[in-house]
């Protein structure tokens, strides 16, 4: 009786390895087959408040992607170009109101490493909170304007006045410094984005919201030369650092009341400077091809009237399944036969 066991089971043993010799052979070779596609399957974004999308309709601070966000565009319209493909996903991890100094901070803890795995393209918009952070802490506490219609009608003569001119230079000496602090953090952060993706990397530069409405051209030419000095380094510094330039300050230049929503006393992109800046990164984005990679397995025998050079996709689930059934039953097999012999020698 115990040796009808031992048989029946290696017969099943046999049998489920037939089967899998068979469904290899049927199937062939497995492969993995790389194809180029014309958008990114995953695509970051890092910085600041503009693709965070505040001012939108829709927006929240707890990383909702308002629709009409130039992250959410690019998402809707990659999505459609890989369709019947493979899908994009796209990961927002911008925060409002971050520096330059806090993104480096963390690009260099770690923070987004996980998120970087595999990703194709990184979009980073940095660099507007350091120039604009210190000025707007002059305009609301020392200016005392806390909306657009003070903001229209303030005597500038004001900012020579003795009580005002020391704060106005202290500010700007801030701003002088914020500067040279960006420089030394965004090639730092570059660097480190280099060492944890191979994805194509993309600066925006800095827009001035002021510089198209003539009540705003004192305040405009203030920040106006440190915004250049900014745009500057980020413009400089590309070809040494591997990436690319998406410009935005000169897409906006003089259509700051077009582009933003300043006519409200929000300096952020509104819906349709968002499609603009869309259409800019989708510019470089465009200029490269994005690897695809797909595991099939090449077909050996096939009927007659096939094309014996046609192949047949097989996803890693499907072989794992395969394996696991071949190797799951033999487990169960001695299990039970361990127990049968068990049994029989008692």
């Amino acid at each position: 009786m115990f040796k009808k066991i031992i048989s029946s089971a290696l017969a099943c043993v046999m049998a489920l390895g037939c089967a899998l010799s068979c469904f290899a052979a049927q199937e062939g070779d497995l492969q993995v087959i790389t194809t180029e596609i014309s958008a990114p399957q995953k695509i970051i974004f890092l910085g600041d408040s503009i693709p965070a999308g505040f001012g939108l309709e829709g927006y929240t601070d707890n990383g909702v992607n308002p629709q009409t966000s130039y992250p959410s565009i690019l998402e809707s319209k990659y999505k459609k170009e890989l369709e019947g493909v493979c899908d994009c996903k796209m990961i927002n991890l911008a925060v409002s109101g971050d520096t330059s100094s806090q993104l480096w901070q963390k690009v260099g803890n770690g923070n987004f490493d996980t998120n970087l795995l595999a990703s194709d393209v990184v979009v980073v918009s940095i660099g507007g909170n350091d120039i604009m952070e210190p000025i707007l802490e002059f305009i609301y506490n020392d200016l005392k304007m806390t909306n657009k219609d003070q903001f229209k009608t303030f005597d500038t003569s004001k900012l020579n006045s003795s009580e005002i001119m020391p704060k106005l230079n202290a500010t700007m000496e801030k701003v002088t410094a914020n500067v040279a602090t960006f420089k030394s953090n965004l090639a730092k952060t570059i660097q480190t984005l280099h060492k944890k993706t191979e994805g194509t990397l993309i600066i925006q530069t800095v827009y001035n919201p002021l510089d198209s409405n003539p009540s705003y051209a004192t305040f405009s030419a203030m920040i106006g030369a440190k915004i250049n000095d900014v745009n500057s380094i980020i413009k400089e510094n590309a070809a040494d650092n591997n990436y690319l330039v998406c410009d935005v300050a000169e897409a906006f230049k003089n259509k700051s009341t077009q582009y933003t929503n300043i006519t409200d006393f929000d300096i952020h992109p509104n819906a349709e400077g968002h499609k603009v800046i869309a259409d800019l990164v989708d510019q470089l984005v465009k200029q490269k091809k994005y690897k695809y990679e797909e595991l099939k397995a090449t077909i050996n025998e096939v009927p007659d009237d096939s094309d014996s050079s046609s192949a047949k996709k097989m996803s890693k689930n499907e072989i794992y399944i395969t394996l696991g059934l071949f190797f799951g039953g033999f487990f169960v097999l001695i299990v039970v036969v361990t127990i049968i012999f068990k049994k029989k020698t008692k």
